[in-house]
């Protein structure tokens, strides 16, 4: 007699319990919920990246970015993963960047809504420690190079040369890995200085010199040049007609002049970017092109910023002469917010009741708008609602952000050319004020803060950012060593100035570490400003005091806060600022990124 058959028990649903414990709280159980249904499902990307989340909250970072880079492998395509790891990247310094999927790691720089330096960075770690790249540098930090470098261009192309994580690395933005810096350099120079004409046949070469050409254009060419390299580059000039013929002796010379120079010094008026279609290599003429048009657009762009007020003030003329010629920041890619997340933020921060205000169309003012990096995500993340205004003393930076705020279609946004001390008072009023690295460049900070809470409806919120002066007290120092090139020093001069302070084991661990070293134009921000007044503490405590407006709280990630919190547990949020002062004061380098606090008008 046939026994029935057993019915097979149904699959436990790991992910939807791995889902309700994190919804609960309950990140360890998420995990183990996560883990086992990444184990009944190995090529499927879901419970991978449920899992990095989990791992994430527990404080496992890198296991998390390492599951973020695999689902990235399993589903290329898929945007969350990337988004996430970018973030992760951007907060969190990894202790084991090899672990990391490099096929993963890959997938990502094909994402231009995230902030694809981030990845860069993790990327030349990786390469560090699962490649030659290693070796190379640690060959170059020894002193024992040269013939290494050689070794990779000069006879035949290293491999490494032709890594695609490398290639995508180099062409995402400035590299700050100071050891890949020197590598970079000195292949630079033996390119120039040494190779044979006939090796600018080798396509891997090629492409990995194109890949060179844009991190120095990137970087605004910040690597330093000896002066025979500079002498050999007036020996070759660049023919526009020839290029257009496809001459590649001159595409040659066009490719070197490039690791040194802008494309609009080298080719002026010779060339439109549709005389580039003719160049060979193609990539050379796709590179060259991209840059006229860049260039172009952003100079239209320029004359169609509107003024608002005057610019009457000496130190605001000074540091506008600055920006025109070096915009900042300097920035390739743009980690976009979610849109309408301003609420939970502000949340935090505002006195209760007074957020009413974004549920109907509202205004807000970015002060110090630059090149649009903070105020594009500003304009994302409080929504359509808002009508966002960037104003800045630079049109040359404006037009960069409006160039960028059509790319990545951010319409919320207007920019106009204007000081702070003279906006009309029609302008106004404001619901939201965000003036972040801009007060510390005026002669009178103080007098600049009052003139925007004038801009400022009663109740209003402020979000201020402001260098600490014990911060920057290294910076300081600098500023009095014989040395000291100024703020007028032509480029060379800061380029040289930013090698001795690379090869100074005084300061150069302190001032490496900021983003701002690796671009010309943000190491003139960082170390070479026009004007620069760093606050105290103390002095923010009594110009809120003076004014009427309360402080509602640092801007800090949630360890930093919750340290303070242990060290003061008798101290209640968001803090007062002598706490905070005495805080600071026990951990210098609390605020390097300058401080960053909201406070709310009375």
């Amino acid at each position: 007699m046939r026994q029935a058959s057993r019915a097979k028990p149904p699959t436990p649903d790991f992910l939807g319990q791995g889902k309700d414990a994190f919804l609960a709280g309950r990140f360890h159980l998420a995990a183990e919920a996560f883990a086992k249904a990444r184990k009944a499902e190995p090529r499927n990307p879901v419970p991978l990246f449920n899992l990095a989340s989990a791992k994430e909250r527990i404080g496992d970072i890198d296991e998390a970015a390492q599951l973020l880079t695999e689902a990235l492998r399993l589903r290329p395509a898929w945007f969350d993963p990337a988004q996430r790891l970018a973030l992760l990247l951007g907060r969190y310094a990894l202790q084991a960047p090899g672990a990391l999927d490099a096929h993963g790691l890959l997938a990502a720089f094909a994402f231009d809504r995230i902030d694809r330096q981030c990845i860069a960075t993790a990327a030349v770690a990786h390469l560090r420690v699962a490649s030659p790249l290693g070796g190379c540098i640690a060959q170059m930090e020894e002193g024992r190079g040269d013939d290494a470098v050689r070794d990779l261009v000069l006879r035949r192309t290293g491999k490494i040369l032709s890594h695609p994580l490398l290639l995508a690395a180099l062409t995402s933005g400035p590299n700050r890995d100071l050891g890949l810096e020197r590598l970079l350099t000195a292949l630079r120079r033996v390119l120039l200085m040494e190779l044979p004409a006939q090796r600018f046949e080798d396509r891997a070469l090629t492409g990995f010199v194109l890949a060179l050409i844009q991190q120095c254009l990137d970087n605004e060419h910040v690597f330093a040049a000896s002066t025979d390299e500079i002498e050999r580059l007036t020996a070759l000039s660049v023919n526009g007609a020839a290029l257009r013929a496809g001459a590649p002796g001159e595409a040659r010379n066009l490719m070197l002049r490039l690791l040194y120079q802008p494309a609009d010094a080298i080719v002026g008026a010779k060339l439109t970017a549709d005389d580039c279609s003719a160049i060979r290599p193609r990539g050379l003429g796709e590179l060259l092109a991209a840059q006229l048009e860049a260039s172009g657009r952003q100079a239209a762009l320029a004359e169609q910023i509107p003024a608002i007020g005057t610019i009457a003030d000496a130190t605001s003329r000074k540091v506008a002469l600055q920006y025109e010629s070096h915009p900042y920041p300097r920035w390739t890619s743009f980690q976009i917010p979610r849109e309408n997340t301003a609420r939970r933020v502000l949340e935090r921060f505002a006195a209760p009741g007074t957020l009413s205000f974004l549920d109907r169309p509202f205004r807000v003012l970015v002060a110090g708008g630059g090149t649009g990096k903070h105020a594009l995500a500003v304009a994302v993340r409080y929504g359509p609602l808002a009508d966002v205004l960037a104003i800045d003393l630079s049109r040359s930076s404006l037009a960069y952000a409006q160039d960028k705020a059509e790319r990545f279609g951010v319409e919320n946004i207007r920019f106009a050319q204007g000081d702070l001390l003279t906006i009309p008072p029609e302008c106004g009023p404001f619901d939201i004020i965000e003036a972040v690295g801009v007060l510390h460049h005026m002669q009178e900070p103080f007098k600049g803060w009052q003139a925007l809470l004038k801009l400022l409806r009663p109740g209003g919120l402020m979000l201020t950012g402001l260098y600490s002066a014990i911060a920057r007290r290294t910076i300081g120092e600098l500023k009095q060593e014989d040395d000291y090139p100024g703020p007028g020093c032509d480029d060379a001069e800061a380029r040289a100035y930013r090698v001795r302070l690379m090869n100074r084991a005084d300061v150069a661990g302190e001032l490496t570490i900021s983003h701002d070293f690796y671009a010309l134009s943000n190491f003139r921000d960082l170390l070479l400003h026009e004007q620069e007044r760093p606050i105290f503490m103390s002095e923010i405590e009594a110009f809120l005091k003076q004014n009427q407006v309360t402080f509602r709280g640092f801007n800090l990630p949630p360890p930093l806060t919750a340290a303070f919190f242990n060290a003061f547990p008798s101290e209640s949020w968001p803090g007062t600022l002598s706490a905070w002062g005495a805080f600071e004061e026990a951990q210098p380098r609390l605020f390097d990124q300058m401080y960053q606090f909201w406070c709310q008008k009375a």
